[in-house]
């Protein structure tokens, strides 16, 4: 960093004010990661439909995105070593994205055609089940991973119909 003195100092009490300006090898890394940003923000396609003004089209494209994310964390999970630490945390991960995707699946039903029909609500909630039933076995012994798919089940069939109908 190069210091300038303030030459226009008004000679108060104190020091001379120092001000510290980059070098010309940070102001040129700072230029380079500006340029790579913007590349990348004209390269990403949900950037590009999120400055569009289709509000259906920004939702598919963000449902696919999190989509992909969430195949990712699934292959990330799958090629853990058993018994990882990160087992449990990637699996939490996961059944987040998967909530949210169905979520956005939910929203662009919505605004597409109303509400989506009660078949596809239960196979929602029936993936999602899946999923943490498939997660719960990596992480947890047999009895406690039947325990919680038990609770899961009953929970689901005792609040699904409630949750359709306050969608319709």
């Amino acid at each position: 960093m190069a210091d300038v003195i303030d030459l226009f100092d008004d000679g108060g009490p104190g020091r001379s004010r120092v001000v510290s300006r980059p070098s010309a090898r940070t102001q040129a890394r700072i230029a380079r990661h500006r340029a790579a940003v913007e590349e990348h923000e004209t390269l990403d396609p949900l950037l590009a439909v999120a400055r569009s003004a289709e509000r259906l089209e920004t939702l598919y494209a963000v449902r696919e995105q999190m989509a992909r994310e969430t195949a990712a964390l699934l292959f990330s999970r799958l090629n853990l070593r058993p018994g990882a630490r990160e087992i449990g945390r990637t699996a939490s991960r996961r059944i987040a994205a998967l909530a949210e995707v169905g979520r956005l699946t939910v929203e662009i039903a919505r605004a597409d055609s109303g509400a989506p029909s009660a078949a596809v609500m239960k196979r929602i909630c029936l993936l999602l089940l899946s999923d943490i039933e498939a997660a719960a076995a990596e992480v947890f012994d047999d009895a406690t991973t039947g325990r919680l798919t038990t609770a899961l089940r009953a929970r689901l069939d005792e609040h699904a119909i409630e949750a359709i109908v306050a969608l319709r």
